[in-house]
Order: C-alpha cells, then structure tokens, then sequence
C-alpha cells in the first residue's frame, strides 16, 4: 500500500541501508482511459478470486503489525532507518 513504508520496514527488520533505486516505480501500470482504473485482464488479474482476497487480508494485516512492532512511521524513517533518501518520505 506504501512502497516507501514498505522499503523502510524491510531495512528495520533485515538491517542495510536504504539506497535511492529501491524508490523508483518499476512496474508502471497502464491507465483504463475513461475511468483511470487500472486494466486488470492486462495483468491477467480478470481470474481474481475471494482466496485472492483473504491472502491479501492476511498479508495487510501481518504487514501492519509488523509497522506496529519495529515502530515505523515516516519521520523515523528519515531520521533513522533510510536517512540518505529521507525525500522519499515527504516533507
């Protein structure tokens, strides 16, 4: 849901340091053109199941916690854990 939370928690949990590249969009999704969703049956998502939903249920969750447990917000981030790319968390 937050790439940046995302990058800063696995360096809490694993240690290295934060390095500019872990930032950048790679993957760019492609834009419905009326609505601005996302095409899914692009990405072969069309298949999406309610199992699909209960593994990212349970992944959001153990993520969350797992932000709860290292004490992770975005000024620690920048101060602490990825201080050579703070911008990546905002002002």
């Amino acid at each position: 849901d937050d790439w940046a939370i995302t990058v800063c928690l696995f360096h809490a949990m694993f240690g290295g340091e934060c390095l500019p590249g872990e930032f950048h969009q790679l993957r760019k999704g492609t834009k419905a053109r009326e609505s601005g969703a996302y095409n899914v049956t692009e990405y072969g998502l069309d298949n999406y199941t309610s199992m699909d939903d209960a593994l990212f249920r349970a992944a959001r969750e153990i993520f969350w916690s797992n932000v709860i447990k290292y004490g992770i917000h975005r000024k620690f981030c920048q101060q602490s854990i990825c201080p050579k790319v703070r911008e990546a968390f905002g002002s």
